[in-house]
Parts: C-alpha cells; structure tokens; sequence
C-alpha cells in the first residue's frame, strides 16, 4: 500500500501495490508539490481516507505476472500457454490458502481496508483516469488554436476527489493536473508497466481454462461488489 498524508487537512489519501499507484502516486504528489500543500508519504489512519481502487480482476493479473517476472524488469520466466496455465493453478490455490497475504502487491484490497481504524470513501483509479482523458481531450486539435483567448485548454469538470481532500482547483488547475498525468503515464508506458501481457494472460485462463477463471471471480468477489465493478467484467 502506498499513501500520501496531507499534513494540513488531516486527510490521506491510499492506493494499492498491482492497483495503477505508481501513476496515481506520481501524478498527485506532482500536484500537491505545484499547489504548495504539504505532503508526506505515510499513512497515520487517524484522519480521513480515501482509497483508490482499481478493477480486482485487471490487479490480480497484474500480480500474477509481477510474481511470474525475472527481477530487474526482465522478461516472463515461462514461456508456453500449458505452462502459463500450470502456474495459475497454483496461484489461485495460493491466493485462496492466504499464503500471499504478507505481501501487499497480491492480498485483496479490501482486506486491507478492513484493517483501518476509520472507514475510508473509494474512487475508481478507473473513473479518475477517464475523467482526466475527457478534460483534456481536444475537439479539433488539427485547427489553429484561438490566439486571443487565453482560457485553458480544458473541458469544464472536474474530480469529486479534490473536493474531499478539501483542495479548490481552477481551471488551470485542471489543466496543470491533465498535463501532470500525461506526463507521468508516458514515462511510465517506457519502463515497467506491462499492460498488453496481463491482458495476453487473462485471455489465455479465460479462453483455455474458464474453471480456473470462476476461482479468480468467486475469490475476488467481494472486492468486485463492494466497490462496483461487477457491471464491467
């Protein structure tokens, strides 16, 4: 688990390891830095929470491959489907025994959250990032832009996050922040982020294997209900 503690509000904000936190992390100190509000990378619990959450099925593939990755970034240490099955079966055994628990990349997110003293309000990572594309999107990009305005780029809307963590955002708020994402997620689209093999892995247990691919859903359920992904899977 990753935090970020806002000293003067009293307000922290949780993401979990395998659940898109290195972008969210970065992006948000990157933020914080800019606006001038003081933060520390811990997690005190005796404030207000808010936990990021991310699609449990899409985290669990992405800490089967990280468990299943050659250390220092290198590649898969298997190589074959009938082997990639092998050690999923195997996985999802471990998963449910608990034998995983003590390393925060693959429990549950919402054991972890039951652990907290005081119960905190969760946003989808998936909502934020959908919500910072649209801002940002242009209309007709390939247009001149209007050289006399100088409004900021940005669609009107915003995040409901920044208003529980008591931040007042204008719009070249917003603009700043849009642009702080997109930097943070092109770095990290050249280093360890390996979106299109996780998406390789689950195709492979759900076209091959849809028993072990059950497990997964029953194991994983409770997060999937709890914080509204059952209408996307």
């Amino acid at each position: 688990m990753k935090a970020i503690h806002l000293v003067d509000r009293g307000k922290e904000i949780v993401m979990f390891n395998k659940g898109g936190s290195t972008l969210f992390v970065y992006t948000l100190k990157l933020f914080l830095n800019w606006k001038g509000i003081e933060i520390k990378g811990e997690f005190k619990g005796d404030g207000e929470t808010i936990a990021l959450t991310r699609n449990p099925i899409h985290r669990f593939f992405s800490g089967f491959l990280h468990s299943h990755t050659v250390p220092r970034g290198g590649d898969w240490d298997f190589v074959e489907r009938g082997d990639i099955i092998r050690r999923m079966e195997v996985w999802i055994d471990k998963s449910v025994n608990g034998e995983l628990e003590k390393d925060w990349h693959y429990v549950r997110q919402g054991d972890i959250l039951k652990e907290m003293r005081i119960e905190p309000k969760t946003y989808k990572i998936e909502d934020i990032g959908n919500e910072i594309y649209r801002m940002g999107k242009w209309d007709r990009p390939n247009q001149n832009p209007d050289w006399e305005s100088t409004k900021p780029l940005v669609k009107s809307g915003g995040l409901g996050i920044m208003d529980d963590l008591g931040i007042e955002m204008s719009d070249w708020d917003w603009q700043i922040l849009c642009g702080f994402y997109h930097n943070v997620e092109q770095n990290l689209i050249l280093q360890h982020h390996r979106g299109r093999e996780t998406q390789l892995v689950r195709f492979i247990i759900e076209s091959e294997r849809p028993d072990l691919m059950k497990r997964i859903r029953e194991w994983l359920w409770e997060d999937i209900k709890n914080f509204g992904y059952g209408d996307i899977l």
